[in-house]
């Protein structure tokens, strides 16, 4: 089994809580305007409102230093119009992370154990939004190397 992010607390060492992961300040939740600046730690930068812009990112590319975490419970809990809108966002963010080569981690951020993802629906869901199969089996495996 492979390791994931989630939102709740557990003792299981397949689940590494995203508080827990924020304290040791392996993962940084920043907002936009602060995106460049934690971009030259080595963690994993999490942006949940996924609009950052073309600008910004190309930056954070010359650095070569950031891990871009994306959450796939942004997608999860959405219904409607709200869900499309989501999606598209997300494509268009994940598109720009591609361009500029940076590397991107999924995890689930799921809310509950039942909510968990598998690999294989991790590597789905980035298929679905536009990562070509080789790199969405290769950036699924990965956050469990890097995490260790």
């Amino acid at each position: 089994m492979i390791k994931d992010i989630v939102r709740f607390e557990s003792s299981s060492p397949y689940f590494l809580s995203l508080e827990e992961l924020k304290k040791k300040k392996k993962v940084i939740e920043t907002k936009t305007k602060d995106f460049l600046r934690f971009s030259s730690r080595r963690a994993f930068l999490y942006d949940p409102s996924y609009s950052l812009d073309r600008g910004i990112l190309k930056k954070v590319a010359e650095r070569r230093r950031a891990l871009i975490l994306i959450g796939l419970d942004f997608i999860y809990y959405k219904r409607g119009i709200e869900k499309s809108k989501a999606i598209e966002r997300l494509r268009i963010y994940i598109s720009l992370l591609l361009k500029y080569g940076l590397p991107f981690f999924p995890a689930s951020l799921s809310r509950s154990v039942d909510e968990v993802r598998s690999y294989r629906e991790k590597v789905y869901s980035l298929i679905f939004l536009g990562v070509p199969f080789n790199l969405a089996k290769r950036y699924s495996k990965l956050l469990e190397e890097v995490l260790e």
